[in-house]
């Protein structure tokens, strides 16, 4: 093999070792109908999480020591869907995506202007019934959340 050969492969290798060390994500929907189809489709339920990403403490800590959390995208990401409902106030959303989670909330029975209501998390299954409803994050971590899905789901 030529110097140039060996080097290809090399930078194949270390390319697929850098790439394949990235953290895994969840796949987060913004559409409610898509993600109703998609729950059908696949049978499975689907998590709702109603937030403020740039501006609500709680939510922005479940956000990173829940939803980014190894453990829990390696339990929940293909046991369930997840829906994102952000309400920022830095990052504005566009009008039709503002109105789509102003109907999520009212769907939902939360409040219009709802300060303390932040952050929510709602499980449906694929027919759009509750299986849970809770508001406010208190720190709990992955634990909790991964015990409420395996009660009201499996």
């Amino acid at each position: 093999m030529n110097l140039k050969t060996v080097l290809l492969i090399l930078s194949f290798f270390l390319a697929t070792t850098v790439f394949s060390q990235q953290p895994a994500t969840l796949e987060w929907s913004t559409n409610y109908d898509d993600i109703l189809n998609q729950a059908k489709l696949q049978k499975k339920p689907v998590l709702l999480f109603f937030h403020g990403s740039d501006w609500c403490p709680p939510c922005i800590k479940m956000q990173k020591e829940v939803f980014d959390n190894p453990d829990f995208i390696d339990f929940a990401s293909e046991k369930i869907l997840f829906l994102n409902v952000d309400f920022p106030y830095k990052n504005k959303l566009s009008d039709k995506q503002l109105k789509h989670n102003n109907q999520l909330k009212k769907k939902f029975g939360l409040p219009d202007e709802f300060t303390q209501g932040y952050p929510q998390v709602i499980i449906i299954n694929q027919n759009a019934k509750v299986l849970y409803q809770e508001k406010g994050y208190n720190g709990e971590g992955t634990a909790k959340l991964i015990g409420v899905i395996n009660k009201a789901v499996f």
